[in-house]
């Protein structure tokens, strides 16, 4: 299990020795199949294997939204609510970061962004953090204003269909 998911991990990650690749975010179900896959004659014959599709949709589907939360709607809320508080000061911080040509705040900010979408499926936000998190890596600052602008109205539509959800 690792957070590396850039391309190319998985390869390296299973030369280097290992016996199989889950990458963030993690699903219950990705995890179970890839522990099936290695233990002789426990793998369910009607199983597919283990995926390593690691692209959620960037569609809001409900159902497979609660599937990554195993249908524990306790938690669900919790994670939103965690989610609804926490992403606007992080994205304060962020614009913050630009501002001051902070990096490393740039960088941890949206590597925090980036797994939060994910977790929600939220794929198009996923990306544009990433994007901002490499930029921190760089240190490089052109066009991260507007990535910030654009992560801002992705993760704005994400809060309003998450709310949406928890009061449906």
């Amino acid at each position: 299990m690792t957070a590396h998911a850039m391309k190319g991990d998985r390869e390296r990650c299973l030369e280097s020795g290992m016996d199989e690749y889950v990458s963030k975010p993690i699903s219950a179900d990705k995890l179970l199949k890839a522990i099936q896959s290695l233990i002789p004659g426990k793998a369910d014959k009607n199983s597919s294997p283990a995926t390593h599709d690691d692209d959620p949709s960037t569609t809001f589907d409900k159902e497979s939204l609660l599937n990554a939360f195993e249908h524990d709607w306790s938690f669900f809320k919790e994670v939103v609510d965690i989610f609804v508080n926490d992403y606007p000061r992080m994205l304060n911080d962020i614009r913050e970061a630009i501002k001051t040509k902070d990096a490393d705040s740039l960088k941890r900010n949206a590597h925090t962004l980036k797994g939060m979408s994910r977790n929600f499926q939220m794929e198009e936000a996923a990306k544009t953090a990433l994007n901002l998190e490499e930029m921190g890596d760089k240190k490089e600052f052109d066009g991260a204003k507007e990535a910030c602008e654009a992560l801002a109205g992705e993760l704005a539509k994400l809060e309003k269909y998450l709310v949406d959800m928890l009061v449906d």
